[in-house]
């Protein structure tokens, strides 16, 4: 094979979503979070599943810190300022974006990333990650259109101006 044929990434291979997802699935496996019920109330669904919106909340720092840092990588002014804005969650009907997320993880699918279980399944790290490269996407595309849609209006005040001075 000559040289040149090679393919060659200039990107890093790891990227943050899947070290996000790396994170993610450390925190769903060593669940940090303990929970001893003391008898006077029982457990509310955050309690029982405070490990599941712990992983992702984590991962999803890992997500925050790395857009946050496009800010200085960014090549055009557009990006710096899409890159200053706070990560936006799409809207869901009914809860928040994070619980629907934690019950997808907890109905059914967390097995698949314990390591140490037999329906284990290593590609499902890809899904994770998939999910916050989403939440990052649609960010970016939701703050570019806010600032195009300010754009537009910016314009439209100033053709108005333009016409009131030329008549």
């Amino acid at each position: 094979m000559n040289y040149d044929d090679i393919p060659s990434k200039v990107e890093p291979l790891m990227d943050s979503h899947k070290i996000a997802a790396a994170f993610f699935c450390s925190f769903l496996k060593s669940k940090p979070i303990k929970y001893t019920p003391d008898g006077s109330n029982p457990p509310d669904g955050f309690e029982l599943k405070v490990n599941e919106y712990g992983a992702f909340v984590f991962g999803l720092q890992v997500v925050m810190d790395f857009w946050a840092d496009k800010v200085f990588d960014s090549v055009t002014a557009e990006d710096q300022e899409i890159y200053k804005q706070k990560i936006k969650f799409p809207k869901t009907i009914k809860d928040n974006y994070i619980i629907w997320f934690v019950k997808l993880v907890t109905n059914g699918v967390e097995k698949y990333f314990d390591f140490d279980d037999t329906k284990y399944e290593e590609k499902m790290i890809f899904f994770i990650a998939h999910i916050y490269f989403m939440i990052e996407e649609y960010s970016y595309q939701y703050h570019k259109t806010k600032l195009y849609e300010k754009r537009s209006v910016n314009l439209a005040q100033e053709l108005s101006t333009l016409k009131t001075k030329t008549s």
